[in-house]
């Protein structure tokens, strides 16, 4: 994405339009490229102990997650935003 930015920047562009094109803030690209080269994701939860990764105690279970997707996809409702789904839901009881 980085080379796209920068080739649409050689050919012309503005870096904000160049990067709004992608879906990226202008201030993202400068901060991924800090120190002249693109920078690697900085966050810690990729390097923490695989026990120090907590599971929220609200997660929902794989045949919960189902369900919800099958709800959500049939026909009445896959037109439908979650926040539209959920009281329509709620009026047929």
């Amino acid at each position: 994405m980085s080379t796209w930015i920068a080739e649409a920047c050689r050919g012309g562009a503005r870096l904000e339009y160049a990067c709004a094109a992608v879906g990226l803030s202008a201030r993202t690209l400068q901060r991924w490229r800090q120190g002249g080269a693109i920078q690697g994701d900085a966050r810690r939860r990729a390097h923490r102990a695989p026990e120090a990764v907590r599971t929220p105690a609200n997660r929902l279970s794989a045949p919960e997650q189902a369900e919800i997707l099958a709800v959500a996809n049939q026909a009445e409702f896959a037109h439908l935003s979650p926040h539209q789904i959920v009281p329509a839901l709620a009026d047929q009881g």
